[in-house]
């Protein structure tokens, strides 16, 4: 029986020679719509359109005897003898004995087909041709044409574009049977459940005028269930975006069974986004109380063309709030600091979808700050003697303020110059050491901590004020005392022969001198005891109000004192106490006052201007001790208030201005000037002056 059997496989092998050589031709030009590649190491056979494209995929068994190299297709078969005797279905050769073929039958029958190797498909089995499923074999037997090129190598799995197809396993304890994948209507395995397929979760679907097509999500399986890559799926038909319309796209593939699927999907084209808004800035930054055009710049269209600009509404959250609320006016007031954000809201009216932008606007105060004092800073008055003044005294109502509100108090500094031009800065918890009597100029800075939006620099402001130290009023001098007179009774000489002393009648009886009046509170002197006989007396020429009575102890001799030897005993000496007005002494300030002298009320016509500081000046009157008055004239420390009224409604009250501005006259209404002065005692004079605006008459009609 085994000598039959090796007999008979010699005798096949002979025919097959034979006939290998009688269909043997050389093929020089392709043909067909596929070329096909053989991965003789993965066992995948891959189809491939003539612009490189991979088109289908079969599992196969190749052998190690498989050529490798390029080759063109000879022969077809619908049924041709192999070795054993075996018999292949469908058989397409490539070159010599090596063919495409099913995988083989015991007989020349359908019912026949060996499931053991059936079931090595995938791998190495063969004896040097290609085994493919019997739907495969058909299906390159049905679609290349002789010539066809076939490439076989030995590649890897990255060589495989489609991957490689699942091959269906039949029950191998079943000698053989039919193919699962023959087409035959007989086939037992030929089944709805048994047929490739695409699923798609809509038929229907929509693609974006004027935008990016992307088909519908898609899963494809073959016959045997297996999900295959989406390099299987074959696109039939396209969308035009830029055209509104339906356009229907087919989508097909053919598995390693060689069945067929297919779906076909209908897109619409339309407006199927988003409206867009542009033109809205991420953020800007813009000063405190300026206004903002929230529109400008900002358009909207849809993605037809259509522009949606006038339908856009804006809304804002102010600082500090969560509530956005909508703004019909272009132009915005900033009234607030910190962070606007501004919603730009469009709902497109072709679909209803809604497009939302966001604006920040930083809002920033760089402004100088405000510096005030209660006493409008009138100078500081400190008395003689005084050595030092601390920053609590000189900053005592000074207030510091940002435009936006923002108390700056704390960050005020305080530098003081000296009557010698020497600066030093006053630290809050020090004090300044002062150089003596005179006039000090104290200022006060405060920075805003902001950069200016303008020029990009702290912007500082600056208030000054002075402070006088007093002088140290000098003491009234006290007239010395003369002491005791030296007794007239022994003279340190005698007059030699005096003639004609003046006016020394009666020196027996000297008769008492006139007090003077008005002493400046002079000590009175002891009475000197036993002044009879004095010794040459110095001048007694009148001895009313004598200018110096210090030392008279010595007087110098008399000329020619009449019967000087033994004078009478005088009652009362000439007091030299309380002499008037002693020299060097000044009158002190018993009270002064103060008189502001300002322009009279007057009418000025619309559009001038008026210095308010013109012609304005304070007149202190001050009183002395000795009954005198000293007047002086200055404008140093008035200080105004304006208030502006129109048609008996007050627009604007005690309205601050600055040293020297001048005031424009609006067309109506009327101005009340206030100017007040604050002493050091806290004393305060004002006056109040009226301007009366007139309107520009117009010309006359001539």
């Amino acid at each position: 029986m085994k000598k039959k059997t090796l007999l008979r496989s010699i005798v096949v092998a002979v025919f097959c020679c034979m006939m290998i050589l009688c269909f043997r031709t050389d093929v020089k030009a392709e043909t067909g719509n596929y070329y096909i590649k053989v991965n003789k190491a993965t066992n995948v056979i891959t189809v491939y359109t003539h612009d490189d494209k991979p088109y289908t995929a079969f599992v196969c068994s190749a052998g190690y005897a498989t050529p490798v190299g390029t080759f063109y297709t000879m022969n077809k078969y619908t049924w041709w003898i192999l070795d054993g005797p075996s018999y292949g279905q469908y058989c397409t050769r490539i070159t010599g004995s090596i063919l495409f073929h099913s995988v083989w039958y015991y007989e020349q029958n359908k019912t026949t087909q060996s499931y053991v190797q059936y079931n090595k498909l995938g791998s190495l089995a063969s004896h040097g041709c290609v085994r493919v499923t019997t739907s495969a074999a058909k299906w390159i037997y049905d679609n290349c044409p002789l010539q066809t090129k076939v490439i076989i190598f030995n590649g890897t799995a990255n060589d495989d574009p489609l991957g490689k197809p699942a091959a269906i396993k039949v029950n191998s304890s079943v000698r053989m049977g039919w193919d699962p994948t023959d087409p035959d209507p007989n086939n037992t395995y030929a089944t709805k459940n048994s047929q490739p397929r695409i699923s798609v979760k809509s038929t229907k679907a929509t693609a974006q005028y004027n935008g990016k097509f992307t088909p519908v999500e898609m899963t494809a399986y073959d016959s045997a269930g297996n999900q295959l890559s989406k390099a299987w799926i074959r696109t039939s038909g396209t969308v035009n975006t830029k055209k509104m319309g339906s356009y229907p796209v087919t989508y097909s593939l053919t598995d390693s069974f060689g069945r067929d699927a297919s779906v076909t999907v209908t897109y619409t084209v339309g407006d199927a986004s988003k409206a867009t808004i542009s033109g809205v800035r991420k953020e800007i930054t813009k000063e405190y109380k300026s206004s903002v055009n929230l529109r400008s710049g900002v358009t909207a269209k849809n993605s037809m063309g259509t522009v949606l600009t006038d339908k856009v509404v804006t809304k804002v959250r102010k600082p500090g709030t969560k509530e956005y609320k909508g703004v019909k006016a272009e132009t915005f007031k900033l009234n607030h600091t910190g962070t606007y954000r501004i919603m730009y809201y469009l709902k497109n009216p072709t679909n209803k979808l809604v497009t939302e932008e966001y604006m920040n606007i930083v809002v920033k105060d760089t402004k100088k700050p405000v510096i005030q004092s209660k006493d409008k800073f009138a100078a500081i008055q400190l008395s003689a003697g005084t050595s030092s003044v601390n920053y609590k005294k000189l900053i005592s109502g000074v207030t510091a303020k940002l435009v936006s509100g923002k108390n700056m108090t704390s960050k005020i500094s305080i530098k003081v110059t000296d009557p010698d031009g020497k600066v030093k800065t006053v630290s809050q918890n020090g004090s300044y050491k002062l150089a003596g009597a005179g006039t000090y100029t104290v200022r006060y800075y405060c920075s805003n901590p902001e950069k200016s939006l303008k020029t990009g620099k702290y912007l500082v402001a600056e208030k000054k004020r002075k402070l006088v130290v007093a002088k140290k009023e000098p003491k009234p001098e006290t007239p010395e005392d003369p002491g005791e007179v030296t007794d007239p009774e022994f003279p340190v000489e005698d007059p030699e022969n005096p003639t004609n002393p003046t006016n020394p009648a009666d020196p027996t009886n000297p008769t008492d001198p006139v007090n003077p009046t008005n002493p400046t509170d002079p000590v009175n002197p002891t009475n000197p005891t036993d002044p009879a006989n004095p010794v040459n007396p110095t001048d007694p020429t009148n001895p009313m109000n004598p200018t110096n009575p210090t030392d008279p102890t010595n007087p110098v001799n008399p000329t020619n004192p009449t019967d000087p030897t033994n004078p009478a005993e005088p009652t009362n000496p000439v007091n030299p106490a309380n002499p008037t007005n002693p020299t060097g002494t000044e009158p002190t300030a018993v009270s002064v006052s103060y008189a502001l002298l300002v322009p009279t009320d007057e009418s000025r016509t619309a559009g001038s201007v008026v210095d308010l500081r013109q012609n304005v000046i304070l007149q202190t009157t001050t009183t002395m001790s000795d009954g005198t008055q000293r007047v002086t004239s200055t404008t140093e420390g008035i200080h105004y208030t304006v208030t502006y009224q129109f048609n008996a409604n007050t627009l604007e009250t005690d309205l601050m201005l600055a040293e020297g501005v001048e005031l424009v006259i609006a067309d109506s209404g009327t101005y009340r000037i206030t100017y007040r002065y604050t002493d050091a005692q806290g004393k305060t004079t004002e006056q109040v002056r009226t301007i009366t605006a007139l309107p520009v008459q117009a010309a006359p009609v001539l």
